[in-house]
């Protein structure tokens, strides 16, 4: 059996990352909403989220805007058969700052949150450069 390469085996934690990340929204969303919103139908409108709920629902809501280029980028350099240092660093590169940036958003720190999520898009950009060497 060969050794799973590194970029399916972010690419395996960063789906872990983005489960954990729906949970705890959804279990901070529910804290706000209660329970009964959950089962309901949601025909109604929703309570709004304020505060670390909210961040937290954006948090996972940019993960799951970044996420498919992400995803794209690994399937692409597997498909190519192009797995190199450059594209395990930048599979690497990703996950950590996506880590990162939740904690940064939760705990509102601007500018930083920024910079940590243009570096996860280098990430992304590192895997399609890879398929160019």
């Amino acid at each position: 059996m060969m050794p799973m390469k590194i970029e399916l085996l972010i690419l395996l934690l960063t789906v872990g990352l983005g489960f954990i990340q729906l949970l705890i929204a959804s279990a901070a969303a529910t804290k706000v909403r209660g329970k009964n919103y959950n089962f309901s139908s949601r025909d109604e409108q929703q309570p709004s989220l304020k505060g670390k709920p909210a961040r937290l629902d954006r948090a996972f809501k940019n993960f799951q805007e970044t996420f498919p280029f992400f995803l794209a980028g690994v399937f692409i350099v597997m498909a190519n058969d192009k797995a190199g240092m450059i594209s395990a660093i930048s599979a690497i590169v990703y996950l950590l700052a996506r880590m990162i940036y939740v904690f940064l958003y939760v705990y509102d720190v601007i500018y930083v949150r920024t910079a940590v999520w243009m570096i996860s898009v280098l990430g992304i950009l590192g895997l399609y450069a890879q398929n160019f060497l």
